[in-house]
């Protein structure tokens, strides 16, 4: 459940407050008041040689931030006044945690992160990519592309402990302007189990 929060965090906090790390653009994402986005995410598990790809997309809500993970299953994970609540369509079970202590430890461990330094790499295929300096619990090699003519962040890769390797795409990205769907659209259906974390 921890690293699961901490993976969604991460894409969280990238995006809302990239303008922190890189000065060039700052303009794309800085006072983001909404957020919308096509990813597509490859989980590949090394351990047993397999690879998850999923696609879906991210909302963010003034504060509040949404994945909604359309294939190969349905599930949303949603953060919310401190509340993070998971569900999965296929065994129509939620997880909901409300656990503020830890929640502050995950803003607290990637704030370090993005006031950590970058180091710039090399431009392939128009992304140009930032290496963080240093790990950070059980993620490493974490690192960021952004396209070099439009600004826009493209890319987080990172692995953790056991090698396993996470890429995330962003793609279609909108900015401030009213987004297909409302907060208010992520419920647990009435029929769910509910597991309170």
């Amino acid at each position: 459940m921890k690293k699961t929060i901490l993976i969604i965090y991460l894409i969280f906090c990238i995006i809302a407050l990239t303008a922190n790390i890189l000065e060039n653009i700052s303009a794309k994402y800085s006072n983001i008041s909404s957020f919308e986005a096509d990813i597509s995410q490859t989980n590949f598990f090394s351990q047993i040689d397999y690879t998850l790809e999923s696609q879906g997309k991210i909302f963010i809500f003034h504060n509040s931030f949404v994945i909604e993970y359309l294939s190969p299953i349905y599930q949303f994970i949603k953060i919310e006044n401190e509340i993070v609540t998971m569900y999965s369509q296929q065994e129509n079970t939620a997880i909901v945690t409300s656990n503020a202590s830890a929640f502050n430890n995950i803003t607290s461990l990637f704030t370090e992160i993005l006031t950590n330094k970058f180091v710039a790499g090399e431009v392939k295929n128009g992304l140009h990519e930032y290496t963080v300096l240093e790990n950070f619990d059980s993620i490493s090699n974490m690192k960021i592309f952004i396209n070099e003519n439009t600004n826009l962040l493209e890319k987080i890769s990172y692995s953790d402990t056991e090698d396993n390797i996470v890429t995330i795409n962003i793609s279609n990205q909108v900015f401030n302007e009213a987004l297909s769907k409302s907060i208010e659209s992520f419920v647990i259906p009435e029929n769910a189990t509910i597991i309170y974390d």
